[in-house]
């Protein structure tokens, strides 16, 4: 298969990313990221990257039972989150590439703890810390595809790191800052 057909199949999982940025639901951005994971799993195979198949693979799995925790209680247990985890790093070994196995199998164990918590904060700063092992792998198996979605997901997290979690408002909205003083 071309170079370009690898890549853009790679590129349309990015436009589902943007896309799951735009979206202010939960459910629908999980939904999103099912199908996202599912062009990168034909993305990674088609570089024959193996442990990013199998990460994509259990990590679209993953959106979808998240999706699921709030509709059943039974899955609304911190051993549904530890078990992805497990899941994570068992098919990292069964798909070993070598020691570059481990940035993938690390990156979607952080994402795994983002993804279950419910402080955006903390899930901003573990999604954050999880885009370097992802970067790594990307540029040695050749993935552009993944670069561009790692360069948008790590400008778009700092953003909101900026805009919610590390400026003052009294420096930014003075004004409103003094009306909520004056009443």
């Amino acid at each position: 298969m071309g170079p370009l057909i690898v890549q853009g199949v790679g590129f349309i999982g990015l436009l589902i990313v943007i896309v799951m940025f735009q979206v202010n639901r939960r459910s629908f951005t999980l939904k999103l990221l099912v199908f996202s994971s599912i062009m990168f799993v034909i993305h990674f195979y088609l570089l024959g990257a193996w442990t990013a198949v199998a990460m994509n693979i259990i990590g679209a799995f993953r959106a979808f039972v998240f999706n699921k925790k709030e509709s059943y209680k039974w899955l609304n247990r911190r051993e549904t989150m530890y078990l992805f985890v497990g899941l994570f790093w068992t098919t990292g070994f069964l798909s070993w590439e070598g020691p570059l196995s481990l940035l993938p199998i690390a990156s979607m164990s952080v994402e795994c703890f983002a993804l279950w918590n419910s402080n955006t904060k903390r899930i901003r700063w573990l999604m954050l810390a999880a885009r370097p092992g992802w970067f790594i792998y990307n540029v040695v198996v050749g993935s552009y595809a993944g670069l561009a979605t790692e360069i948008f997901l790590t400008s778009t997290l700092l953003v909101a790191v900026y805009r919610f979690d590390s400026r003052s408002d009294k420096i930014y909205y003075p004004i409103k800052h003094k009306l909520q003083q004056s009443k």
